[in-house]
């Protein structure tokens, strides 16, 4: 299908943007290894994905912090902040708690991000010690290792106009809730047989998601690009 639309020009063109860095690794926080390697997901909250990605805002930036349920793709917590500091990545855990069902076992849920400092810091990791949930990690330098995540950003800013150049502040929160609802609501996977994700996360369709990366390509420098990390999640 997605064949058909590209070659009618039917897809929208992804944007080129300045790239700024989110990911600050060098700390001397704890490190967590990748628990999702191989797992195979039957049900939502079994493992949520997290990231933080930048949108352009008037003359500065702003910073938007996303928590993805990696089964059904569902949008769970998303907070979008003035800086990077880690109140923006706590804000979106909290909302993502309170979708959870009462009576949830937390020990179940495996929380998965990359090692940047906002999801290491001891503030961070007691919200989910307390709650007993498991932490992941990916590898640092590796965004294969969170390529969910990392193409949940590409898909928010290529298809729902996350990646331009916004005005106000104001208008950028609205464009955030409607970019989420519309994602959570509308739009199909293939990696979900082209259902919504929020059709998955509600138990309406049942699926298997067997959570693995490609291998890492051999690239001259540390780092794998984000381009090839939106691509390997698909």
């Amino acid at each position: 299908m997605y064949d058909i639309f590209r070659d009618n020009g039917m897809l929208l063109p992804k944007r080129k943007v300045k790239s700024v860095r989110t990911t600050d690794s060098k700390h001397d926080y704890r490190r967590y290894t990748n628990l999702l390697k191989s797992s195979i997901l039957t049900a939502p909250n079994q493992a949520w994905v997290c990231d933080i990605t930048y949108v352009r805002v008037a003359e500065s930036w702003m910073y938007l912090c996303l928590i993805m349920d990696a089964y059904s793709r569902q949008i769970v917590g998303h907070c979008l902040h003035d800086t990077l500091e880690m109140v923006g990545c706590m804000n979106a855990l909290k909302m993502a708690l309170r979708t959870l069902p009462k009576g949830f076992d937390h020990k179940q849920l495996i929380h998965h991000s990359d090692h940047g400092v906002q999801y290491c810091c001891g503030a961070y990791r007691s919200i989910l010690k307390d709650h007993k949930i498991q932490i992941s990690m990916s590898a640092v330098g590796d965004c294969y290792e969170n390529a969910q995540a990392e193409r949940l950003n590409g898909i928010l800013k290529q298809e729902y106009g996350l990646g331009q150049w916004i005005p106000t502040k104001k208008q950028t929160l609205k464009m955030v809730e409607q970019a989420v609802q519309l994602y959570n609501t509308r739009r199909p996977h293939r990696a979900l047989g082209l259902y919504l994700p929020q059709d998955i996360h509600q138990g309406k369709v049942s699926i298997t998601v067997r959570m693995g990366w490609p291998k890492k390509k051999q690239q001259t420098k540390d780092t794998t690009s984000k381009e090839e990390c939106v691509a390997a999640g698909a």
